[in-house]
């Protein structure tokens, strides 16, 4: 099978790709962020609106390469399908086309505490707490990790094809996300436009299992649509959301594991050499796993060097997806009603979404009745 490693991640060598992240968070004003990292970002997004070409201009050049053209067409099918048929936000992105040069569009750096499993985070007037921090330049992200490693924290590098800017810019179809089958590239289009249409502030990686959801389920549909029921495209994009959940387990048993470890009232030179041990028999128990898995979707875990960020970094689009899939069960296995609920839940300010969807399914299922937000659409 093909190798991909769906977090990318980046050391002296970038894997292919990263199903992007919402690290919008890095767009956005923030008047505790650096001068200078500002300006930075600020010049990096300039330079992507300045070279965005129209999308006419890009099918019309004879030039272009047909794969390319017809991977454009796709996006924009897969808009128009989240659109009418998902109930996702109507944007101007993907309108436009931007190359991109090199491996990578941007470089996410997350963080987290060596004897703990809580995400190091930034502030954001926007977006609120975040626990990712984008850099267009790979040394600008290295920088970063070397002065969060130096505070003694575990840092991650991941490379990112896409991102979402909410709706304060319109954001092209970048070169990078091409690079991909189409049941892949249709998942990592309605992935981008479920972050421009439901945003938990403070939530970053809830809203990163929303959108990872959506997307997974969208393309199945969408490819159903498209390619027609049972066909490759689709048997695809299932086989990446059965992997998803095989995935989420496994990664919920490392998690507990580790947090078990570091509850425990021992020195933290024995907590650090036994870690270490537990990464090792995780890696050989994924070795085992990778064999129940349909696609190539995950591979690459086996590669990475562990430590808490990349745990963290790895479990975040996956960790509440039964739960979500449940909500989506239980509304009717219909994703628009689905989208519709979790934009109520946004309008309503709920702070503990996560919790509210416990309680709700909770509900549902003692018999005690339901919520209000089944019936919205």
């Amino acid at each position: 099978m093909q190798r991909i490693s769906w977090w990318g991640h980046c050391k002296s060598g970038l894997s292919r790709w990263a199903l992007v992240g919402a690290v919008a968070a890095g767009f956005t004003f923030s008047g505790c962020a650096t001068p200078v990292y500002l300006a930075k970002l600020g010049w990096g997004q300039a330079g992507i609106i300045l070279h965005t070409k129209p999308n006419d201009a890009v099918l019309d050049d004879p030039a272009v390469d047909p794969s390319v053209k017809e991977k454009i067409g796709l996006v924009l099918e897969a808009k128009a399908y989240g659109e009418e048929k998902i109930g996702l936000a109507e944007t101007s992105n993907f309108l436009g086309f931007y190359q991109v040069q090199g491996p990578c569009l941007l470089y996410v750096v997350s963080a987290c505490p060596k004897d703990r499993l809580e995400s190091h985070h930034w502030w954001f007037p926007i977006t609120g707490k975040v626990t990712t921090k984008g850099f267009f330049r790979h040394d600008d992200a290295l920088r970063e990790k070397r002065k969060l490693e130096g505070k003694g924290l575990d840092v991650f590098v991941q490379g990112a094809q896409a991102y979402s800017t909410l709706g304060w810019f319109k954001d092209p179809v970048f070169s990078t996300m091409l690079a991909q089958d189409r049941a892949v590239l249709v998942n990592v289009v309605i992935h981008e436009l479920t972050h421009a249409t439901v945003f938990f502030k403070d939530q970053l990686d809830f809203n990163e299992q929303i959108a990872h959801f959506v997307g997974c389920q969208g393309a199945v549909d969408f490819s159903g649509v498209r390619f027609g029921p049972g066909s490759p495209d689709q048997e695809r994009a299932e086989g990446i959301m059965d992997d998803g959940i095989l995935f989420a387990r496994f990664m919920r048993s490392v998690c507990r594991r580790l947090s078990d470890l570091y509850t425990q009232p021992l020195p933290l030179t024995f907590k650090l050499e036994e870690r270490e041990n537990i990464f090792r028999e995780v890696k050989q128990e994924f070795e085992r796993l990778r064999e129940q898995f349909r696609t190539d979707f995950y591979l690459g875990f086996e590669d990475v060097r562990l430590n808490n960020a990349v745990i963290l970094a790895m479990a975040r689009y996956v960790a509440n997806i039964e739960q979500i899939q449940k909500i989506y069960e239980a509304l009717e296995k219909d994703l628009r009603k689905t989208v519709a609920f979790f934009k109520q839940l946004e309008k309503e300010n709920v702070s503990d979404p996560e919790g509210y969807l416990s309680t709700w399914l909770g509900e549902r299922c003692s018999g005690e009745g339901g919520s209000r937000h089944h019936d919205e659409e």
